[in-house]
């Protein structure tokens, strides 16, 4: 068994993998209230500007992000959390850092804009805007930063996505 401890939290994990900058990491915590805690936790953490953690990891001190988990009723946890292993937190001016889904929904935006531009001009037909079409809206679920699954071992299963798959990969 592992430990992953933050500053003031800390869980057992059942089996990470450690990829490039990311730690992909599986927990499975007991009880509603250690999955509250885990829960108040990671909602407190994700969405400040402070989002860089210093932790550790089987005695290997870190400093990431948390990043999305997707969870089960048994409180059964796949955790991303972005990485670099090293002794010292980053400074905030080493971070370079951007809201993604911004960025996507501005994208959005103007391709949208431009459509529309183009087929009121006659330039573009109805068919040809048929194409732009899978491109747009853009998928908010992915930016879920959690997820609740029936069961989340199948889950992983199904998305081939176990630790062992992406070890192999």
């Amino acid at each position: 068994m592992h430990y992953i401890k933050f500053d003031s939290f800390g869980i057992e994990v059942t089996d990470y993998l450690l990829d490039d900058n990311w730690l992909v990491i599986d927990a499975s915590l007991a009880t509603k209230e250690e999955f509250d805690k885990f829960k108040d936790f990671h909602l407190q953490h994700h969405l400040t500007n402070e989002n860089l953690l210093n932790f550790t990891l089987d005695d290997t001190s870190y400093c990431g992000s948390l990043g999305a988990y997707t969870y089960d009723i048994e409180y059964n946890i796949r955790l991303y959390v972005s990485t670099i292993p090293f002794k010292e937190s980053l400074s905030e001016e080493s971070v370079f850092s951007f809201n993604l889904q911004k960025v996507l929904e501005n994208h959005e935006q103007r391709l949208t804009a431009i459509t529309k531009i183009l087929k009121r001009n006659n330039l573009l037909s109805e068919d040809e805007a048929l194409d732009l079409l899978p491109y747009l809206p853009i998928d908010h679920f992915i930016f879920a930063m959690h997820r609740q699954v029936p069961n989340l071992n199948k889950y992983l299963l199904d998305t081939h996505s176990t630790l062992e798959e992406l070890r192999k990969k």
